[in-house]
């Protein structure tokens, strides 16, 4: 066999070709949208949709995943069978730039357990996300006209006062303007900017010089009070004993026991003993309390503490948002207001256990109708033609 000579010299240079490394690329995985749903209802059929950039940025160009996976298990890690559908897009960002959208459509029927683990991976190992949602059963209320123009009431030994946005309603038929209003053993109270009144059945309405209150809360004959003077108390004879100087106008007082006041200025929660208080040094959390006759309320972070008489705290989280501005009474309990699909409204609501332990109840509002504000009592809610609706709480 002969050999053939080649007319060209050796190589002079070599151009190595090797498969990417991964430094070479950049992987972007990040979720997009509204942030899904708080809750989910036990039994329900259920559609969620969850929004996410995926994708891959290498020197020859954004590459889109190879697949989404989407997998849903319940508290016991079991699987939930889901229908998925999953929609990759490519999208231009500013002059030259590009991304791949992610839109993954979960359906399914929410099982009897306490949450739902949705699980969402992009492959190959752009990134996963878990979501961790609540499930709660939807409980059945019997809701009924109250009328319109009231926006609820208090009940209490004198009788039933009808609150509108500005006035009370007495349970003889009178009214008077109000900011704030609570009802003792013996008396109904009413306060604006000016005065404070004091309603009883055989002597209708006595008045004294006042401030408006940011807190009322009642126990026995006589209120515990925050305005702009401090904490004080109000006794049946109409008389203010100031208890403590220096709270803030956020401040929210609950009369626990004849010795002491809970009070709760932003975040700092103290026990107030009546006959020899301390100081109170404000917190740094949150503003939003609300007083009931049950204890006192405290909004922070998507949760509620709630502080009983006693001083004992206990802590539920919360959906949705918060239903409306209540009315300031010495009984107003804080609602959630959740909207389902097709324009289904649901309360979420705070309610006591046999033990005293404190949990979230769901409670399916009539179609058309918004809940408003509690009270220990009473759910109330508001059509569009601001009729009052109401349903027992517990």
């Amino acid at each position: 066999m002969g050999l053939v000579a080649c007319s060209a010299g050796p190589a002079t240079s070599f151009e190595i070709v090797r498969p990417l490394a991964p430094f070479d690329c950049r992987r972007v995985f990040q979720r997009t949208g509204s942030p899904g749903p708080e809750v989910l209802l036990r039994g329900e059929r259920t559609r969620l949709r969850l929004d996410f950039i995926a994708h891959v940025e290498c020197p020859q160009g954004v590459l889109p995943p190879d697949e989404v996976r989407v997998a849903l298990s319940n508290a016991d890690g079991l699987e939930i069978p889901a229908g998925v559908e999953v929609q990759v897009r490519n999208e231009l960002v500013g002059f030259t730039g590009e991304r791949y959208a992610v839109r993954v459509y979960v359906e399914f029927d929410v099982p009897q357990t306490s949450r739902v683990l949705v699980r969402v991976d992009a492959e190959p190992a752009i990134g996963s996300e878990q979501l961790f949602i609540e499930a709660l059963p939807l409980s059945g209320r019997t809701w009924e006209i109250a009328g319109a123009g009231a926006i609820g009431h208090l009940d209490g030994p004198l009788g039933r006062v009808w609150l509108t946005s500005s006035s009370a309603v007495m349970p003889s038929g009178e009214s008077l303007r109000q900011q704030a209003v609570a009802v003792t053993s013996t008396d109904v109270w009413l306060f604006d900017e000016r005065r404070r009144v004091r309603w009883r059945p055989d002597a209708g309405f006595t008045e004294w010089p006042g401030s408006p209150p940011s807190s009322v809360s009642a126990l026995g004959p006589s209120l515990a009070i925050v305005d702009p003077l401090g904490l004080a108390l109000i006794t049946e004879d109409g008389g203010r004993t100031p208890v403590l100087r220096g709270l803030s106008s956020g401040a929210r007082a609950h009369f626990s026991t004849p010795e002491v006041i809970t009070v709760a200025d932003f975040g700092a929660v103290s026990r107030v003993a009546i006959a020899n208080p301390s100081p109170v040094r404000p917190g740094s959390g949150p503003s939003l309390a609300m007083v009931s006759r049950e204890g006192l309320w405290q909004l922070e972070r998507g949760q509620v503490r709630f502080i009983s008489p006693d001083g004992g705290a206990q802590f539920v989280a919360f959906p949705g948002t918060i239903a409306n501005l209540p009315p300031l009474t010495d009984d107003t309990v804080p609602v959630f207001s959740i909207i389902l699909e097709g324009g289904r409204f649901v309360a979420a609501v705070p309610v006591f256990d046999a033990a005293g332990a404190v949990g979230l109840e769901l409670i399916e509002l009539p179609r058309g109708v918004r809940a408003t504000w509690s009270s220990s009592d009473w759910l109330f809610g508001a059509d569009a033609e601001n009729g009052l609706w109401r349903a027992r709480r517990r």
